[in-house]
């Protein structure tokens, strides 16, 4: 097949947001690679991913009225096929390169082709891999790695004793939520988790539709503050209070800016004229090459027009379950309850997540956050869903002096128990 002709198929055949994803996971493919159709390409990448399925011939026609749209083929056939020819056209380019260089400098011409045909085949084989081709020491090795826990470059520890030491541990390339009723302390827990992160040596990206950026800033600083050593108090930073508080927060300023790592990223969408979107975030965590990507508000964050609350919602999920695979970081969202969890002061359950349980098939794990009855500063937390691993029967009670930064210290109670038909 000729790749022009080809490349016009798979456009034409593009339906849903699922089909950009594997293009994206399975063949390392996106808008820019189709020279023939560029325009058509990008105009179908915005209009899916936007409205969560592709326009009818009416309109792309209206769009581009030279495009000869095809009628739609089997997708995965003619997905293999275009990556097929796409992956020759490149491996034939360096060729073509390293040929023209061998005539001048031969050197530099067989490295050159060297390097990039392997690059290919690490693009080609990256999501992939032959376990009974690997080495017994290899595989020991990653055992007695894992033995390490947080040692290893692709686990990432919550900050909360209990969680930790249960253990839970989060990985590169999963999707986390934190499920709460308003005001009882998600987008604080979701900071102190990026926070236990940042400290160990992590690249962290927070993206909040909600907050303004001052707010962003101060909680971040008694969040930072903390972990550090400096007693910052948040009501303290919102007054500019003089005194000890000031002398405190200098030093902590001096410290922190003093590291020059230029890790810890913030934005929001106050100012943009538009809310943020999940093409934002999937922008700014490459752009920032964020181990931790945290989304501040799943609810606030853009839907694709026309869909329903939860096809919006489930679409978006999706969303950002493909950016922890695709940017191979640790993405955390925070997430409300329906209206039925909000009756019970208590550890939300699964099922009262907000926008119908569909948001948790995409989620690799769920952590639940409710008052508790010892006092204001304390909070229950628990594992209502987990993907993989040991279920998490117990909810525990922790620290939680937001104002203070002080979040995640176990506090001994009796346990309480999660039902069992909430696991999956």
């Amino acid at each position: 097949m000729e790749p022009e002709t080809a490349e016009r198929l798979l456009l034409s055949s593009l339906e849903t947001p699922e089909h950009l994803i594997v293009l994206g996971r399975k063949y390392q493919l996106n808008s820019t690679n189709f020279p023939y159709y560029t325009d058509v390409a990008q105009f179908l990448w915005e209009y899916i991913t936007e409205y969560g399925k592709a326009p009818n011939t009416e309109l792309l026609l209206g769009e581009f009225p030279h495009f000869d749209v095809a009628p739609r083929q089997d997708f995965d056939h003619v997905a293999k096929v275009y990556a097929d020819i796409h992956l020759t056209s490149q491996a034939n380019t360096y060729f073509y390169t390293a040929q023209n260089l061998l005539s001048e400098t031969p050197r530099e011409a067989i490295p050159f082709l060297i390097s990039r045909l392997q690059n290919l085949v690490h693009i080609e084989d990256q999501h992939q891999t032959v376990l009974d081709s690997r080495s017994t020491s290899e595989r020991l090795e990653d055992y007695r790695s894992r033995r390490n826990g947080i040692g290893a470059t692709n686990v990432f520890k919550t900050g909360v004793e209990p969680i930790d030491n249960f253990p839970v541990m989060l990985r590169r390339g999963q999707f986390v939520a934190i499920l709460a009723d308003t005001k009882v302390g998600k987008s604080w827990l979701a900071l102190r988790i990026a926070a236990e992160n940042y400290m160990a040596g992590r690249i962290v990206t927070i993206v909040s539709p909600e907050l303004s950026l001052e707010e962003l800033e101060m909680r971040s600083d008694v969040m930072m503050g903390r972990l550090m050593g400096y007693d910052l108090s948040y009501s303290a930073l919102e007054i500019g209070q003089a005194g000890k508080q000031e002398e405190t927060y200098e030093a902590f300023l001096k410290e922190w800016s003093g590291s020059n790592r230029k890790d810890w990223n913030v934005l929001n969408s106050l100012g943009t004229g538009s809310s943020v979107s999940v093409q934002d975030c999937a922008t700014i965590a490459r752009q920032t090459k964020a181990d931790v990507l945290v989304v501040d508000g799943m609810p606030q964050l853009a839907r694709p027009r026309d869909e329903k609350g939860w096809e919006g919602m489930e679409i978006n999920a999706r969303a950002l379950k493909d950016i922890a695979i695709q940017q191979n970081c640790l993405v955390l969202t925070t997430q409300q309850l329906n209206r039925e969890g909000a009756k019970d002061k208590g550890v939300p359950q699964a099922e009262h997540v907000a926008y119908s349980y569909g948001f948790n098939r995409e989620l690799d794990l769920l952590l639940a956050l409710g008052w508790d009855d010892i006092s204001t500063v304390v909070r229950k937390i628990g594992v209502p869903f987990r993907r993989t691993g040991a279920p998490v029967t117990e909810t525990f009670s922790i620290s939680f002096d937001a104002d203070r930064g002080d979040i995640g210290n176990q506090f001994v109670t009796e346990p309480t128990t999660f039902a069992l038909d909430d696991f999956d």
